[in-house]
């Protein structure tokens, strides 16, 4: 027999099982056709599509012709492979070409959690716990959230997303955060923030302990919730005593500072300008003076750079309040004055007094608010009133 006619027999006995397929089947087909058209790379671009329906151990492949004028669908069956699954071809006329693969469901699933992944309230800080004040920066890291309330427990309310806060005063804070979503829905979370109690570093000179002339300083130390201490005197010297006494060894201008520690660790610092010894402000007066008949005329008034020898007054590098009182032997005040620009010109009551010695006491207080006062004896010098009348 003629190899054509085995053909023509074969071509005859196969035509005998072309089926057609039900409406409801081409129903399914044309939307399993749609669906991999809507996820090829390039939709719309093919003309026929093989898909391939698991009915048991045995396949069917439905070939789908796409063409300008008709369609015409063809269902043939075929055995399956070992695999549960076989490869979907296109042809596109007499070209054959591989459909390209589906979306991969791990891609697919990503992209599902994204858009699902639930509603949850988060955020960092930057800061638990510190001394006062404490400066807490607030990180959001909540996840689909669209509105924040939050309330930091020290009367403080916001509603950014993210944002600084510091707490002044000390205490344990309940910080609350509400994350909502468009829907209306919302996640809390609470952290706690604790501040420590600050210490208060203060101190003052003991003015009237202090001593000019040996450059001694008494420091009184006012501070509060501190239980250690860092003194610094300005001068390379220092000190851990909580009450402090220093000699400086010469006059000047010295920052003195003081330096508190809490319990917590929590520290806060002074700063003193020590101006006490800035200079000698000691009075020197003389132990004795000669009258000058001429000294009744100014009424003892003098000048400093003068150093007149006729009138009692002091050395001094300047005083801020100041009084002279000058007695008798028998305890007369027979002088007194309230400006150290005026000394007693050793007259009373317009004459010389006699010679002799009398009592004075100068007091006040030096610019450096240290007060003073001194008591002696001065020596009036007369040695011949004729000279004088």
């Amino acid at each position: 027999m003629a190899k054509n006619d085995i053909e023509n027999i074969f071509k005859v006995a196969f035509k005998e099982h072309q089926i057609e397929p039900s409406a409801d089947l081409v129903k399914k087909i044309r939307f399993k056709l749609w669906l991999a058209d809507f996820l090829s790379v390039r939709p719309n671009k093919f003309n026929v599509v093989y898909l391939l329906l698991l009915l048991g151990t045995t396949g069917v492949i439905y070939s789908y012709s796409s063409k300008t004028d008709t369609e015409e669908l063809v269902v043939k069956e075929t055995k399956r492979s070992g695999s549960e699954s076989e490869n979907l071809q296109i042809a596109d006329q007499n070209t054959n070409i591989s459909v390209p693969e589906e979306v991969s469901p791990e891609s697919a699933s990503i992209t599902e959690e994204t858009a699902n992944s639930p509603l949850s309230a988060g955020f960092t800080l930057s800061e638990t716990s510190g001394c006062a004040p404490l400066a807490v920066s607030f990180k959001n890291t909540s996840q689909n959230a669209e509105e924040f309330s939050w309330n930091l427990g020290d009367g403080s309310k916001t509603s950014l997303a993210s944002f600084n806060h510091t707490y002044t005063k000390p205490g344990k804070f309940k910080v609350l955060l509400v994350a909502s979503d468009k829907n209306g829905n919302s996640k809390t979370l609470e952290k706690w923030v604790t501040v420590h109690n600050s210490p208060l570093a203060e101190f003052d000179i003991d003015i009237e302990k202090s001593d000019i002339e040996t450059r001694t300083i008494h420091f009184i130390n006012n501070s509060k919730n501190s239980i250690s201490y860092n003194w610094d005197f300005g001068d390379n010297e220092s000190s851990e005593q909580q009450q402090a006494t220093h000699q400086y060894k010469t006059t000047g201008i010295y920052p003195v500072k003081l330096t508190v520690f809490s319990s917590m660790g929590c520290s806060d610092t002074a700063l003193y300008i020590n101006k006490f010894i800035e200079k000698d402000y000691r009075l020197l007066f003389p132990n004795s003076f000669r009258p000058n008949i001429n000294a009744a005329a100014n009424d003892g008034q003098y000048k400093k750079a003068e150093n007149q020898s006729f009138v009692f007054y002091p050395e001094n590098n300047g005083v801020l309040e100041y009084n002279l009182k000058i007695y008798t032997s028998t305890g007369n005040e027979i002088f007194q004055t309230d400006d150290i620009k005026i000394g007693w010109n050793g007259f009373v009551r317009g004459r010389i007094a006699p010679s002799g010695k009398y009592f004075y006491t100068a007091k006040g207080k030096y610019p450096n608010k240290k007060t003073f006062k001194i008591e002696g004896y001065v020596n009036v010098i007369v040695e011949d009133y004729n000279n004088y009348y």
